[in-house]
């Protein structure tokens, strides 16, 4: 049983007067791109915490040691759940209370660094292209959250470089050693490795003494990682590292000599390949920045051209993906101004693929009945049965209010075996919640939807199934809970703090406390 169950009221009076302004309203080309604008706009800001009554006598502030002992007490109720979400709510406690002693800190961290194998997901992926609106576009989109084992672990070593730096190394050294896998030809998804490379950078500068810095150890550790370069999606954040140490000529032509070196090491991946040419501009960056420098030290451009060269027509002529082709009007440009800039010889018309491989397009959202009919009608409780956004004072009549009962009654019936997955039926219901509240006129009607749809996101499977798409979705709720007020306010911190431990709860607690923490310099006493 529950702890709390919410019944939504049938709409028969008009909702209280309410100072809330009105959603904001996006115009809507149709129904799809409508709901993705709504749901791109929702940011991640959670500061929902009830205020006291205005003339409230303050409360006493805590002390340095209750605030401690608090976060202590919420950080071992934290750590029972999934790591996806023990990850996002520890980096966010030890970003609250700067008064955890050093000691402490290290055993946060390490814990957090040791259970990052548990994520489901690996590695930070991203979408270039295809339906946003699709189980690629929302992993892309939960991903955006650096809560993948990889991205967990990077995390806990950009803080531990503040804290024991040659610790952050050794940490390093593990997380760089595991080589991207290979991606497939059907995959929607590519590698995200920009905050390895940005992090590899940090242990390069604040890692090493100014006498290792004197003798370039930091350097030939960033080269030591540059020698093991595995995918094609490495290649734009590793010339930007190259270009970030340019400022010495040594020292950029160490690092040059090293990614010039990859080359010959970095496998076959035709979908990188083409994600890195297409959309991380890989030649564009040789042509526009890299040449140019190497010019400008003084260097022999053709040292790192005749190795990149070597690569492109290698992948060029390789195997490439049916559903991933190149302009040829853009791969002719792009190969000619390398000509031109260097001493190479490439032929465009011999860079034909030696072979083409086939592949599957994956699947979609909105293909069901059932979700066609919600998408249907949430559009018409938008626009009614033209083509404008009705106005607040139509939502506020009978018949609207009416409808609006009828559509809630069907999304309360809506069920995980009308879709072809769990996943689409979380993913599709969540995102009509999130266009519903954008149309409902504030005050108890948003107050009521917005609580349906807490309810359904906490009974639902995601936070199993997925522990960060739940995140991410708790969060928009947070945020949209921002603009309740009074009594509703108040029942609705209520709702969310019914059971105490799970993903609301814990958010709210943590919010309640960091607005407690006392003021104080940060200490670095064991």
């Amino acid at each position: 049983m529950r702890d709390y169950e919410y019944r939504p009221q049938v709409f028969k009076s008009r909702p209280s007067a309410s100072t809330d302004s009105p959603a904001k309203r996006l115009p809507l080309l149709n129904p799809v791109f409508s709901l993705l604008l709504i749901f791109f706009s929702i940011g991640c800001n959670n500061d929902f915490v009830a205020q006291p009554p205005t003339g409230s006598p303050p409360l006493p502030s805590p002390t340095i040691a209750e605030t401690n002992a608090d976060f202590l007490v919420l950080l071992t109720r934290m750590s029972a759940q999934p790591i996806e979400i023990y990850a996002d709510l520890a980096f966010r406690v030890l970003d609250s209370n700067r008064n955890w002693t050093r000691d402490k800190k290290i055993e946060v961290l390490e814990e957090l660094f040791r259970r990052a194998e548990e994520a489901k997901g690996e590695f930070k992926r991203k979408q270039h292209e295809g339906a946003t609106d699709s189980p690629s576009g929302l992993e892309s989109m939960v991903a955006d959250q650096k809560l993948d084992g990889h991205s967990i672990k990077l995390r806990v070593i950009e803080k531990m470089i503040e804290i024991d730096p040659l610790r952050a190394r050794q940490m390093f050294d593990e997380v760089s050693s595991k080589p991207l896998k290979t991606l497939d030809c059907s995959d929607e998804l590519d590698y995200d490795p920009e905050l390895h490379f940005l992090v590899l950078r940090r242990i390069a500068n604040g890692t090493f003494g100014q006498e290792e810095k004197d003798n370039h150890q930091h350097i030939s550790y960033i080269s030591s990682k540059l020698d093991e370069l595995s995918s094609p999606s490495e290649l734009r954040p590793a010339l930007e590292l190259v270009l970030s140490f340019s400022n010495s000529k040594n020292e950029f032509e160490a690092l040059l000599d090293s990614l010039a070196r990859s080359f010959k090491t970095i496998r076959s991946d035709p979908a990188g390949f083409h994600y890195s040419i297409r959309y991380g501009r890989v030649i564009d960056v040789v042509a526009d920045r890299l040449i140019p420098r190497i010019e400008s030290n003084g260097m022999l451009v053709e040292n790192f051209a005749k190795p990149f060269g070597t690569y492109l027509v290698k992948n060029f002529t390789g195997t490439r993906c049916a559903n991933r082709q190149f302009d040829k009007t853009e791969t002719e440009r792009l190969i000619t101004r390398l000509n031109e800039q260097t001493n190479l010889r490439i032929n465009n018309e011999e860079l034909k693929p030696e072979k083409i491989e086939s592949a599957e397009s994956g699947p979609s959202y909105w293909r069901s009945q059932r979700s066609k009919e919600m998408l249907a009608g949430v559009k018409k409780l938008r626009f009614g049965d033209g083509r404008t956004q009705l106005d607040e004072t139509t939502k506020l009549r009978q018949e609207w209010l009416q409808e609006l009962q009828g559509f809630l009654e069907k999304m309360r019936s809506w069920r995980p075996e009308d879709e072809q997955s769990s996943d689409a039926f979380i993913h599709q219901k969540c995102i009509i919640y999130l266009s519903l509240i954008d149309v409902v006129p504030a005050g108890q009607t948003y107050f009521e939807v917005l609580t349906q749809f807490t309810i359904f996101l906490r009974e639902s499977a995601v936070v199993r199934e997925s522990p960060a798409t739940a995140l991410m979705y708790s969060k928009d709720i947070l945020r949209l809970a921002r603009k309740l007020e009074g009594r509703n306010r108040l029942e609705f911190e209520r709702i969310l703090e019914s059971t105490g431990d799970d993903l609301f709860g814990l958010q709210l607690q943590i919010q309640k406390l960091s607005s407690k923490v006392p003021e104080t310099v940060e200490r670095s006493d064991s």
